[in-house]
């Protein structure tokens, strides 16, 4: 099987690649932008296990602000990711939980992850080592 250039994937935009490679590369980069953001994948770990208050949240993932992770949890849940429950009315206590959508990105994550754990000191070494540009 071959391996897949990272650094360099095929152009979904051009007259050339169109066809289902060049759709599965488009619909990739959406996913990668729902992932992108800092606090995204801790909110998704925080929550596969079970629905949190907002006060849980905040108190286990270390260093979010809180003007942040209300920001993050509001894209989550445009985005389909997550829901807000009424937990109680009074006073009011709120809960988020994954959706089947967020549910289903932990498949996909994980063997992200993994890939991660196996290639960490290819990825550290690249990081160190910035790539050579050509010479103008």
């Amino acid at each position: 099987m071959a391996t897949p250039n990272v650094r360099n994937p095929p152009r979904a935009e051009t007259s050339s690649s169109r066809g289902p490679a060049a759709t599965a590369w488009r619909d990739a980069k959406i996913v990668v932008g729902l992932l992108a953001g800092k606090w995204v994948l801790d909110i998704l770990a925080q929550l596969y296990g079970r629905p949190n208050r907002y006060s849980d949240l905040s108190r286990s993932i270390s260093g979010v602000k809180e003007k942040v992770l209300t920001e993050t949890l509001q894209r989550m849940e445009t985005q389909g990711l997550i829901t807000r429950t009424v937990i109680s009315m009074d006073p009011p206590v709120f809960g988020w939980s994954l959706t089947p959508l967020g549910r289903s990105l932990v498949v996909p994550v994980t063997g992200m992850a993994a890939w991660a754990v196996k290639h960490r000191v290819e990825v550290s070494r690249g990081r160190a080592t910035p790539a050579p540009r050509p010479a103008t």
